[in-house]
């Protein structure tokens, strides 16, 4: 791919992130209509948007490898800014998954799902042998997981587990160790929903709606209801009655549902569209032609496959599909954290496409 080409995929990046970014600021707005302050959270979303694409733009500029100088420093902090969370972290809805600064929430979780899926592209392409990659890759997955399922964080633990596996298939994994890690996951699950009451109870309560309707089925009936009152064209903006008084976090974990209702189905299959046209553009920058992929390749391919997994997991629960677990939408969902991540997992990645990477294959 020449300089020109390259250039032309960077603008589609660039624009599909400020578009999503738009619409999250006028989904935000609409949910919050209705409240003493209704600019609030949409006045900081734009702020968030404008900081992320400039942090973003930042680090295309800079060399990878200046980055990846300082990568087993910055891996040591990311995951002591995890640990440290359950001394330092303030507790919500139940997570103790965010520092408190001033008014602010500092998610780690969200901030670190960059230097934690640069790691695991280094472990897989420093191994040549499936059975060491998926050993090596399981092995920091790990790490980074537990502390976040001792928030507890089930859905941000989800992506991180799916970036694992997602970069071991890209790198050429063997299918009998994905299943095989298919067979973990679920005894973990199942271990989970035993120790968290309140995990069974929603699960049950997927499958089984009319048995508590205003305990665990309560959230999925809110789903149900912004996105039929949506309906085709949407209730428009600032009309938007069950996402400012029902549905839970309608300007985050349920943004999906919150701009059903604002805009219908007509306003949400841009965002379909939008991240599309993401992760073509980010394949084309991947430039996958061969079977073995180096470091960039397969970090700029990781990261624009599991940002649309991110997506389409939050669309799911909203869309009831699956059984309920607190996602962002990524540049959608309001929150600084998720917003400044996603950018910048975008930033190393159009910094990678810039430079070849074949002989960097490690983490340091």
């Amino acid at each position: 791919m020449n300089e020109q080409q390259r250039f032309k995929i960077e603008i589609i990046v660039f624009a599909m992130v400020f578009l999503l970014g738009v619409w999250g600021v006028l989904t935000i707005a609409s949910s919050q209509s209705g409240a003493a302050d209704p600019l609030f959270f949409s006045s900081r979303q734009t702020l968030f948007l404008f900081f992320s694409l400039a942090a973003m733009f930042v680090l295309s500029k800079i060399p990878y490898r200046w980055i990846h100088r300082f990568l087993p420093q910055l891996t040591v902090l990311a995951l002591m800014f995890l640990l440290l969370l359950a001394i330092f972290g303030v507790r919500i809805n139940g997570m103790k998954g965010w520092y408190a600064v001033g008014s602010y929430q500092i998610q780690p979780s969200e901030l670190t799902k960059g230097i934690y899926l640069l790691c695991m592209v280094g472990v897989m392409t420093r191994f040549r042998r499936p059975l060491m990659q998926f050993a090596a890759g399981l092995s920091v997955c790990l790490i980074w997981v537990i502390p976040i399922l001792l928030q507890p964080d089930f859905g941000t633990a989800l992506v991180y587990f799916v970036g694992f596996l997602l970069v071991y298939y890209l790198n050429g994994g063997k299918f009998r160790y994905l299943v095989l890690s298919a067979a973990g996951v679920l005894a973990l699950s199942g271990a989970m929903l035993i120790k968290y009451h309140y995990a069974l109870a929603r699960l049950a309560g997927f499958f089984c709606q009319n048995n508590d309707p205003e305990g665990a089925s309560w959230h999925l009936r809110q789903f149900e209801m912004a996105v039929a009152r949506g309906s085709l064209w949407g209730a428009k903006i600032g009309k938007a009655i069950w996402s400012n008084a029902y549905l839970p976090l309608a300007y985050n974990d349920s943004a999906y549902a919150s701009m059903a209702e604002t805009l219908g189905l007509i306003g949400v299959l841009p965002l379909y569209v939008f991240f599309g046209m993401l992760l073509y553009a980010l394949i084309e920058l991947a430039d996958i032609k061969t079977q073995k992929l180096n470091f960039g390749q397969l970090y700029i391919a990781s990261a624009g496959v599991l940002l649309v997994f991110q997506f389409m997991i939050h669309a799911s629960v909203n869309l009831c599909l699956i059984p309920t677990t607190g996602l962002t939408l990524p540049f959608v969902s309001y929150g600084g954290s998720s917003l400044l991540s996603s950018a910048m997992m975008l930033g190393i990645a159009l910094s990678l496409a810039r430079e070849k990477t074949d002989d960097i294959s490690d983490c340091g």
